[in-house]
């Protein structure tokens, strides 16, 4: 199943002042994969779930998904629309305290 892909509008931002064109296209290149293999996905060794991060009341759970050697993007997913929200991708050494701090603030 595919779901549809949606970046919270800072996240997309921050994707570009961040990140060079070819790390952007990798982490938009993961974000597609796992979209496009849900709920199979889910099970990767690279895909966790963020306990500690808020979840909005229709999203089934908060994620991160580990990139390569060093980056992270943290997404949202909405079983009953079919869609996978990213609200933030960053560096291994800033990810997942603000991932944590950014579902509360971004959702």
């Amino acid at each position: 199943m595919s779901y549809r892909i949606e970046w919270v509008p800072e996240a997309a931002r921050e994707l570009k002042e961040m990140f060079a064109a070819r790390d952007q296209q990798r982490i938009r290149a993961k974000i597609k994969d796992i979209a496009n293999n849900l709920p199979q996905s889910l099970g990767l060794n690279t895909v966790n779930i963020l306990r500690e991060a808020y979840v909005p009341a229709t999203a089934q759970d908060a994620y991160e998904v580990r990139i390569g050697s060093g980056y992270r993007a943290a997404f949202w997913l909405f079983p009953e629309e079919e869609r996978l929200l990213v609200y933030l991708a960053g560096t291994h050494d800033y990810a997942n305290s603000r991932f944590i701090t950014a579902s509360r603030s971004r959702g």
